[in-house]
């Protein structure tokens, strides 16, 4: 079970995010996560909000310390790394196609 700390610091990080102030919402979701280390769930969140600004390989490294971790007895988070997961998956999958585009495009088109 999440600690008061925890939620507390959770609630501050979803209040930031609110506010657009992403890299203050990942850092107290980073404090909520330090004060309960056995709870995945702000690494997941952070991995969620990584995802949103595109940076796919810092949220792949959130993803795959949460899932190291695993969820804690009564909590299924399951669909929430199943959810990051595919996310995860589509924003590698935008990378690779954007990366060959650029290729393309980048050709000499004539003589």
């Amino acid at each position: 079970m999440p600690s008061s700390r925890q939620k507390l610091l959770m609630y501050v990080g979803h209040l930031r995010h609110a506010q657009g102030d992403n890299a203050g919402a990942i850092g107290a979701l980073e404090a909520a996560f330090s004060a309960f280390p056995v709870n995945p769930l702000p690494l997941l969140l952070a991995a969620t909000w990584r995802l949103d600004d595109g940076e796919v390989d810092m949220a792949r490294a959130l993803y795959d310390r949460a899932r190291a971790i695993g969820a804690p007895g009564r909590l299924d988070l399951e669909p929430r790394f199943q959810e990051v997961a595919s996310r995860l998956s589509e924003a590698q999958d935008e990378v690779r196609t954007r990366g060959a585009a650029k290729i393309t495009d980048d050709r000499p088109t004539g003589p």
